[in-house]
């Protein structure tokens, strides 16, 4: 009865702190993207919270900064949030274990995100080039 009573009232006595920790999680600067994975998932665990697993994707998306998060949307060729978030974990640990035989760490990802102004600069002018090309082709069809 005293075993029953302390599992149905634990989370009431629980601190609030405790509870809202993985909403508060970001990754560390020196942190790679699977450990911060395992450390989220230990939060969670411990926190005795139930999101769905969309919620669940998004909050550990939210605590990535800006500059990795692009790398990973060029990891998941396209918009990382519209993976799931098994997907989303294999991307983190492929990602963590390249690095680690690498043996750059978590390096990679701001070396990968400082390129990505350069990449976001060639596909500028790829779709300008893809621009051109259409409009030409358009006058040719036009002029026929």
């Amino acid at each position: 009865m005293q075993q029953a009573s302390n599992d149905k009232y634990r989370d009431y006595c629980r601190s609030n702190d405790t509870k809202d920790e993985i909403f508060r999680m970001t990754i560390g600067s020196d942190e790679s993207l699977e450990d911060y994975e395992e450390r989220f998932q230990l939060s969670y665990k411990r926190a005795r919270r139930t999101l769905d697993p969309e919620s669940l994707k998004l909050v550990l998306l939210r605590g990535i900064r800006e500059d990795p998060l692009d790398a990973l949307h060029l990891l998941a060729r396209g918009d990382i949030y519209q993976l799931s978030y098994e997907d989303i974990n294999t991307i983190f640990k492929n990602h963590s274990r390249v690095a680690k035989k690498k043996g750059r760490g978590s390096q990679l990802i701001a070396s990968t995100s400082s390129s990505n102004s350069s990449i976001k600069g060639e596909i500028g002018n790829m779709l300008e080039d893809f621009k051109s090309e259409m409009l030409q082709t358009l006058a040719m069809q036009m002029d026929t």
